[in-house]
This record gives structure tokens, C-alpha cells and sequence, in this order.
């Protein structure tokens, strides 16, 4: 009698029992667990063997050895189900294939190879990369908003929902050491630093409203739950576990490619650049008479042009808007600002007796001024030109939104109302007066991060 059985279901779903060799040896790997208890059956299983020519059998393969044959239904390229039976008990199933046709001397054998599941979902990703898989429907826009929605996602009856992509993306902070000078202290200002991981409060620290923990110091990483859903989606496999549904598989992350910004900035270097002044929108005002005796001081918002970043590219409409000449921070940061103006007395005023008196500065939001820097020239000076400039650049922190200006105030009046000149508005020669900010947040701008690209 024997003991072994091998159960196949054919193409249209009958089940027979193929014929065996006397000898047939089918060798079970199966841990202690599973004897004990057959209804634990985990190991993967494979083993390829040999069986007779029979009438059964032969019907059963369609007579594959016989080319004549005819309503193949055989498909030797698809696998069919089977189950090996052992003393009457089912101790495998699986899948059966058909791999050749032997004939020796007349006699007809099929060599066949059996697999568990196991077995046949090893196979079939044994030769695959994660980059294989498709993330098309993870891919989001890398923002301050989509990080910090990152964080809401909520992990509740086997699955996450809500945050970003329903959880299956998370932005945490990930970082990757500091920048440090020739004698080896950490660079804590700038914005090529990163801030230092402390609460002390001090400039420098992320608890500092001037050098606060950035956006690009969060990078993104994908739920490890998700990437094992689609290695098995994609086999043509669900996923079904209760630790894999748990809260604790859940939280699992892996993260992504982190130690390169490239990946999430739109544009090389940063936002620092220069723009060069376009006109001086406030002239003096209309009817005014030099015969008064009022000494005015009249604010002049100097109209700004494009905005030229050092990488080279003029980027409207953040940077100095065209609108209105004003600078519009794109983002929160910390933006190191300088100037350098040319101002002139107008050529209708360069005789003597007349003459330009002011201040220029930096106006944050029309209510703080930086780097004010006074400026004066007579006609006994000979030199109708000023330059003014600040000896030192500025810091200015900036949330997203505010605005930088830069205004030349003036006196105006007849002599002797405010010194013994006639005062009259200055004129900026546009060609050679800018303001650079040689230091800015990363631009990251929008930029789409592409998760297919995070694994290559």
C-alpha cells in the first residue's frame, strides 16, 4: 500500500489521484511545531520527481509526449493545485508544474516539481527589488504643511488613516551631524547650519526663534506595513496578520533617502542673490514751492527689479516682487540682507546753493528699520554723487510673508528751513545701487518628492 498521495485538480476542476512510483521518496523539511500540530504547516517546500506514463496520468498531462494529440488542455506553462496526503492526512499544498516529458526506450515519465505556497511566493520575488514596486500614489508635494501632516496620522483597528497619504508617509527629524569651522566648533549661524539639538534658548539653539529647527532638518519615510503590502500585492497576495494589523507594526518606519537635500529642494544653493534698484517711486511732493518755510522729511520706496539668485536664475514671483519693489520671504528663515545705493543730487538742481540729506534703511514690514546709514552732499563738495552704504550686513528673521523695503528718507525745503541749502529729493542712480541678501533659507518651493526615486 502506499502511503504517499499526490491530489492534482485539473484545468476544469476535477480532482484525481496521480499514479506514484512504489518507491517514490517525498521529502518533508518541516519544523517540530508542525508534527505536532499539522494545522501549523510554515516551511517552504519544493522538490521536483518523477512519475509514471500511466493511463491516468497520461490523461491527466493530456499526452504531452504525443504531438499528434488532439484537445490539448494541458497548459504546461500554468501551474494547477495540488495536495500531498500522507497516511491520510493533507500535509502540504500547493502548486504542481509540469517540467519535461522523459521517453526512454518507449517508456514515458514526467518530471514534475511541486511547491508549497511558501515556497512558490519565495520564488517569485526572489529576484526582486524594492525599486520593482510602484509608490506613484505616494508621491506629495515637500512642504512645511505636508510635514507637519505628517504627524496626524491615527493607528486604530489594523490600519492607519489620516496624516499624510493616510499615514503611510512620516516626517521625522533626521539628523545627520553638524557643520563645524577650521577649529572645529559647530557652525550654529547661517544657512548652511543646522541648529543645535538643545533648548537653552541662545541663538543657535532649535529653541531659538532666530535659528529654529528647519524644514529640511525633516526628512520623509515610508510605513513599513505599506512597502510589505505590496510586495505581496504586487505576486498577486494579500497581507493578513494580526501583528502586522497591530498598532505597533504600524508606527514602523523606514526611513528614506536623508542625507542629501537634493532630493527636496527645488533650486541648487539657496535664496541669496541680488537685485538692482528699478526706480524710486516717491518723488517730491506735487506743488511743492521752495519758498516755504517748512523743513519736510518725505520717505522714498525705492521700487526694486527682479530678483537675480547667485545660482543664476531669476525666480518671480518669490524674491522682490515686481508689483511693489518689496522683498517677500518665502519662507521662514533667517535672511542676511546689504546694500550699496548711488545717490545723486538731479541734475536740474546741480548748482549752488542746493543739495541731498537723508538716511536710507532696510524697512521690515514698514514698522523696524535696519542698517540705517545717513547720507549728505553739497555743491561745495564738488561731487553731485553719494554712495551710501552700510559697513555690516544684517540678520533679519522672516516669517513667510513679510517684507523687506528699502527707503531713502529725505529733508526737503528752502535754505534756512533745514540748513542753509536748498534741500531737494535725491535721485538714485539706478544702474549701480542694489541690495543682496548674501545668505537665505534653502528654496524648497514646492518641490515634489518622487518616493520611486528614493529607492534607487
Amino acid at each position: 500500500m502506499i502511503d504517499t498521495l499526490i491530489q492534482v485538480t485539473n484545468l476544469s476542476g476535477s480532482t484525481i489521484y496521480l499514479d506514484l512510483y512504489d518507491d517514490v521518496s517525498v521529502n518533508l523539511n518541516m519544523s517540530f511545531a508542525e508534527i505536532q500540530d499539522i494545522t501549523s504547516r510554515n516551511s517552504g517546500y519544493s522538490q521536483t520527481f518523477r512519475v509514471p506514463g500511466t493511463q491516468i496520468n497520461n490523461k491527466f498531462f493530456n499526452y504531452m509526449f504525443n504531438v499528434n494529440a488532439d484537445n490539448l488542455s494541458f497548459d504546461i506553462q500554468k501551474s494547477v493545485v495540488c495536495s500531498i496526503n500522507y497516511k491520510g492526512n493533507t500535509v502540504l499544498d500547493g502548486i504542481l508544474r509540469l517540467l519535461k516529458v522523459v521517453i526512454t526506450n518507449e517508456l514515458v515519465e514526467y518530471e514534475i516539481n511541486i511547491q508549497d505556497e511558501v515556497g512558490v511566493f519565495i520564488n517569485s520575488i526572489s529576484n526582486k527589488l524594492l525599486t520593482d514596486i510602484n509608490y506613484d500614489d505616494l508621491n506629495h508635494t515637500y512642504n512645511a504643511t505636508n510635514v507637519k501632516l505628517s504627524w496626524e496620522a491615527v493607528y486604530t483597528g489594523g490600519t492607519s488613516t489620516g496624516g499624510l497619504k493616510n499615514g503611510q508617509i512620516l516626517y521625522p527629524f533626521q539628523h545627520i551631524g553638524y557643520l563645524y569651522d577650521d577649529t572645529g566648533a559647530v557652525i550654529t549661524s547661517g544657512n548652511t547650519s543646522s541648529p543645535t539639538l538643545e533648548l537653552y534658548g541662545n541663538k543657535g539653539s532649535i529653541s531659538n526663534v532666530e535659528t529654529p529647527m528647519k524644514t529640511t532638518g525633516f526628512k520623509p519615510a515610508i510605513q513599513i506595513k505599506s512597502v510589505l503590502s505590496r510586495i505581496f500585492n504586487q505576486n498577486g497576495y494579500s497581507l493578513v496578520s494580526n501583528f502586522c494589523n497591530s498598532e505597533y507594526f504600524n508606527r514602523l518606519y523606514m526611513p528614506l533617502i536623508f542625507n542629501n537635500d537634493g532630493y527636496y529642494i527645488s533650486a541648487t544653493g539657496n535664496t541669496a542673490g541680488t537685485s538692482q534698484v528699478k526706480q524710486q517711486i516717491t518723488s517730491s511732493p506735487s506743488g511743492f514751492s521752495f519758498s516755504g518755510t517748512t523743513c519736510m522729511v518725505i520717505d522714498g520706496w525705492v521700487e526694486l527689479d527682479a530678483y537675480v539668485y547667485n545660482n543664476g536664475p531669476t525666480y518671480p514671483p518669490y524674491g522682490w516682487n515686481f508689483g511693489n519693489g518689496r522683498f517677500i520671504a518665502p519662507q521662514n528663515g533667517t535672511y542676511t540682507f546689504s546694500y550699496s545705493l548711488t545717490l545723486q543730487v538731479p541734475p536740474e538742481f546741480q548748482r549752488t546753493g542746493y543739495g541731498i540729506v537723508g538716511e536710507v534703511f532696510l524697512y521690515k514690514n514698514r514698522t523696524t528699520q535696519y542698517l540705517n546709514s545717513d547720507f549728505v552732499t553739497y555743491d561745495d563738495l564738488y561731487n553731485w554723487d553719494t554712495i551710501v552704504s552700510s559697513n555690516n550686513s544684517v540678520d533679519i528673521p522672516l516669517s513667510q510673508g513679510d517684507y523687506i523695503e528699502m527707503v531713502v528718507r529725505w529733508k526737503q525745503g528752502a535754505a534756512y528751513t533745514c540748513t542753509s541749502y536748498t534741500l531737494v529729493a535725491p535721485q538714485v542712480v539706478r544702474e549701480v545701487s542694489v541690495v543682496t541678501i548674501t545668505d537665505a533659507p534653502n528654496a524648497i518651493l514646492g518641490s515634489t518628492v518622487d518616493v520611486n526615486q528614493q529607492f534607487e
